[in-house]
């Protein structure tokens, strides 16, 4: 376990040729050959497999990947046994790994997709690592021309700006997103801001958006789920079925403001599909709810699609370059799908505001894990690593013969055609 995950904190880094180079020392038994078991050790050749692909090499991948499965086969590894197999055009082995992957789908759906979204946050390309804390990132979605993304600083890079600048804290409600310590708060006005940062050693302080669409009155987010599957070139889709994350207290524009001054974080409540969401919004107008008039929910689709695009858009303009060794285009050539979760607010106006981005999607992180969420991320990874599975080419046809009738391609039949390919 050690030396695999020293591998994978390299791979972080994107420093994939030295991370080659320690599992190599590894499977020789480290410093005396006086460690045995890494040679044998499953993980340590996944990660061997998987760093030397993303470097260039095909067959001792492929190899490597084909003497994991035949030992310690899982969907993971039988994935990456397919992957590779087709590369070096060994459709015989990759129809067989893919065969095994549809058993392991139908023994337990819930436990494929949960293995899958570990494997999309554990092997994603590093520069996804940098992204909470990337001020570029924040800097490009300032910037953009579609204005998405509410005024932010980071703290403590940018405590004087926040706090220095004339008539730029008073009258406004603020956001604070803590890392150290992990506490959300919003907080009103120059004085209590001032005084609530000195409790943050770092984080991010974000403009409030307090004027936004009620849902039975209660205060709402959506959350879109987007799959990136290839980055030369670019192709990216996203789930049209948004989910609802309602907040547990109904909201008061008028008294929101605890004994302190702040206002009090909102709990989450349930979680609900974006059709349920809308048609209630479309239907407000006839006495619901007095705090919520009716909504055109034509126009809300579009502000939405138009801020999920410039959110792609602003995540994918940094990763053209290298990260050390680590290219984009090589983990697209192999097939590694990523998965995101971008999470927005809509303004009384109708205006969508991108709040969070998670590019390590988890059913653990749901709170609570509501059908709607399930749904989409399932979803989300059987478009993503399907597309992967079954989308091949002429010459790969053989792969079709024995799938068709597996429940992984019915699935991922039916789910495919919820997502819109962003251009």
């Amino acid at each position: 376990e050690g030396w695999s995950a020293l591998s994978m904190n390299l791979h972080r880094q994107g420093k994939l040729v030295e991370a080659v180079d320690l599992l190599k020392y590894a499977m020789t038994g480290g410093p005396y050959a006086k460690f045995k078991k890494p040679s044998k050790d499953s993980m340590v050749q996944f990660c061997l497999g998987l760093f030397k692909a993303l470097l260039g090499y095909i067959a001792e991948p492929a190899t490597l990947f084909i003497q994991i499965c035949q030992k310690e086969p899982s969907p993971t590894t039988l994935f990456m046994m397919l992957r590779t197999c087709l590369m070096v055009k060994d459709y015989q082995l990759a129809e067989s790994a893919l065969s095994q992957i549809c058993l392991a789908y139908d023994a337990s759906p819930a436990a494929f997709v949960s293995e899958m979204v570990v494997f999309n946050s554990t092997f994603d390309l590093p520069h996804w690592t940098d992204l909470s804390t990337n001020k570029a990132f924040i800097e490009q979605c300032l910037n953009s021309e579609d204005d998405f993304f509410p005024e932010t600083y980071s703290i403590p890079e940018e405590f004087a700006q926040l706090t220095s600048g004339e008539g730029r804290v008073k009258d406004k409600v603020w956001l604070i997103r803590g890392d150290s310590p992990k506490v959300t708060k919003v907080v009103r006005d120059g004085e209590d801001l001032n005084r609530e940062l000195f409790a943050f050693e770092s984080g991010l302080v974000q403009r409030y958006i307090g004027d936004t669409l009620l849902y039975q009155s209660r205060r709402f987010s959506l959350q879109c789920y987007i799959v990136i599957s290839s980055y030369e070139p670019l192709e990216v889709e996203y789930n049209t079925e948004l989910c609802g994350i309602v907040s547990k207290e109904e909201y008061n524009r008028d008294s929101d403001l605890d004994s302190d001054g702040c206002l009090p974080r909102l709990e989450t409540g349930e979680v609900i599909s974006s059709s349920e969401l809308f048609h209630w919004l479309e239907r407000s107008g006839d006495g619901k709810d007095a705090n919520q008039p009716p909504v055109d929910v034509v126009k809300l689709k579009e502000n939405l699609q138009q801020t999920i695009e410039s959110t792609v858009r602003s995540l994918t303009a940094h990763f053209g370059q290298c990260k050390n060794e680590a290219r984009p285009a090589r983990y697209s050539a192999i097939g590694l799908p990523k998965i995101i979760v971008a999470e927005f607010i809509v303004d009384s106006q109708l205006k969508a505001w991108l709040t969070k981005v998670n590019s390590n999607p988890s059913l653990k992180h749901h709170n609570p894990i509501g059908k709607a969420s399930i749904n989409a991320l399932s979803q989300t990874v059987l478009k993503g690593f399907g597309d992967k599975l079954f989308v091949t080419s002429e010459s790969d046809s053989t792969l079709q013969g024995t799938i068709h009738n597996s429940a992984l391609y019915r699935d991922y039949e039916g789910c495919k055609h919820s997502f819109r390919l962003l251009r």
